[in-house]
């Protein structure tokens, strides 16, 4: 069964499902990192620099306003590559829709681009911070 669901009747739902898909969207990005094949993972912190990059991108666009995260900015009529599914081109994309959905969960008086950049950033903080946490008390050396 489907319908037709709009932002107003998502934001209107429990207070927690707008940062837990913010949440779910970053965490996603950065699991494409740990996705690639083994010879080409790093470290944590390898990762989180390379991510962090990403994450400056996006906060650019972020300070420009939402318009400017419209997912078809970054389209092209070409055949997509292994590097547009899996590197940074997919993980810009789920950034950037981490952040127009942050856009749009938040409350419409709060809905301005700092406080934004300010939940991204302390979202993406808490996932490496967890993720640093997991490697040491896996031992994976990372």
């Amino acid at each position: 069964m489907f319908f037709k669901a709009s932002w107003s009747d998502i934001s209107d739902g429990p207070a927690f499902m707008g940062p837990l898909a913010v949440d779910e969207l970053v965490r996603g990005a950065a699991s494409l990192f740990w996705m690639r094949q083994p010879w080409q993972r790093e470290s944590v912190a390898a990762v989180e620099t390379e991510f962090r990059v990403i994450l400056e991108e996006v906060l650019e666009d972020v300070r420009r306003g939402p318009e400017r995260l419209n997912p078809q900015v970054e389209s092209s009529p070409e055949a997509p590559s292994e590097e547009d599914f899996f590197g940074p081109v997919r993980v810009r994309q789920m950034m950037r829709q981490a952040a127009f959905t942050c856009f749009c969960m938040l409350p419409p008086a709060r809905s301005k681009p700092e406080v934004v950049e300010a939940e991204l950033r302390r979202i993406v903080d808490r996932m490496f911070r967890e993720d640093r946490e997991d490697a040491e008390a896996f031992s994976l050396g990372r």
